[in-house]
């Protein structure tokens, strides 16, 4: 996920707390728009706007969730520049739920090699597309299961000189284009979608994609599963907790490979450090309001990728930690800045952004 698509959905995601606190709903759409700015070591310095329109399939009904269409972009002091728009649609009673999200960006990126020791280091700078639309039909309270179709490219504009994706080595090193239907089973019993004090949140999907060239066509599975829980009422001392595991089969493109790192998996590791066929790791933050709108966050990660689920060795984690100033920018949905300081193996990063990690 680039740092766009997660500051979109943080504050679509406070958009959408803020107005479900509302006594009363507008009848007809909204139009917004939120200009953002963020740093993650990947983009250096970024901003952007995201606009909204936000309406309602049955206004009368209290339970009914919204509908939002948005759209927006930003650039970096490193030069990536997007294009975004996405769309979440509820039919009436929330029995289908439709999702969409696309971007178009040049995103100048670093390549590190794939599996667990991976030590190369290389420019490069790819111009991508992508469009992930999913239908979810309703299973019981906060449970979806439906369908979902993946398309993306993903073309090289720019390689290093005497790096290993100008040889061709790796699958993906010219581009590539990928087809992937698949199913995605998602269930959510957390008190916010935005600042969640309890409950839990997990995602599962599989999806078979087809690679029309720089690869070929392979299965994969995701688990996305994270807690929540305020273990001294009263006091908003938050533990959360989140497991995610991925599996790509055969040899896909290098762009599709899990991979490890980032603003929200693993801080302290540049995003795609580490990637390989298989992943696994597991993250733990302890939230600490102190004063006012002020708080603070310890946390601590671990994950190692691996060629294939039956290779992962104990020796081969990685290991980060850090800790973070919040201050709450809307205290109706709990949303709030956050300005990390992380350590990993190769040193320290520093992360500001908006909404938590996870």
């Amino acid at each position: 996920m680039t740092a766009q698509r997660s500051v979109a959905a943080v504050a679509l995601l406070i958009l959408l707390a803020s107005r479900a606190s509302a006594e009363e709903r507008p009848s007809g759409p909204t139009v917004i728009p939120i200009p953002y700015a963020f740093y993650t070591p990947e983009t250096s310095l970024s901003g952007g706007v995201i606009l909204m329109v936000v309406s309602s399939t049955a206004p009368s009904d209290p339970d009914q969730r919204e509908n939002v269409l948005r759209g927006g972009g930003y650039v970096s002091v490193n030069g990536q520049a997007e294009v975004f728009a996405g769309l979440e649609y509820y039919t009436p009673r929330n029995a289908l739920r439709l999702t969409v999200d696309s971007y178009v960006a040049r995103y100048p990126n670093k390549f590190f090699g794939i599996g667990p020791d991976a030590s190369n280091e290389e420019d490069y700078v790819p111009f991508e597309c992508e469009l992930d639309g999913a239908v979810g039909f309703f299973v019981s309270p906060g449970l979806y299961l439906g369908p979902r179709l993946r398309l993306f490219g993903s073309w090289m504009q720019q390689r290093a000189a005497d790096g290993a994706l100008i040889q061709g080595a790796v699958a993906g090193s010219d581009g590539t284009a990928v087809v992937g239907p698949g199913v995605r089973l998602s269930w959510d019993t957390r008190d916010s979608s935005v600042a969640p004090t309890r409950g839990v949140s997990m995602d599962v999907s599989s999806s078979w994609s087809f690679v029309a060239f720089g690869g070929s066509s392979y299965p994969s599975m995701s688990l996305d599963a994270r807690l929540f829980h305020s273990p001294f009422p009263g006091r908003k001392v938050v533990l959360a907790g989140q497991l995610y595991a991925a599996w790509s089969g055969g040899a896909p493109p290098f762009q599709e490979l899990p991979r490890l790192g980032g603003d929200e998996l693993m801080r302290g590791y540049y995003d795609g450090r580490y990637r390989d066929n298989a992943l696994v790791a597991a993250q733990a933050e302890v939230r600490i309001p102190v004063w006012w709108r002020f708080g603070l966050a310890v946390f601590g990660s671990a994950g190692q990728v691996a060629h294939d689920p039956l290779s992962f060795r104990l020796e081969k984690t990685r290991f980060s930690g850090g800790a973070g100033l919040r201050f709450v920018v809307d205290e109706s949905s709990g949303a709030s800045l956050r300005a990390d300081v992380t350590v990993g193996a190769d040193g320290a990063d520093f992360y500001f952004n908006l909404g938590e990690a996870f």
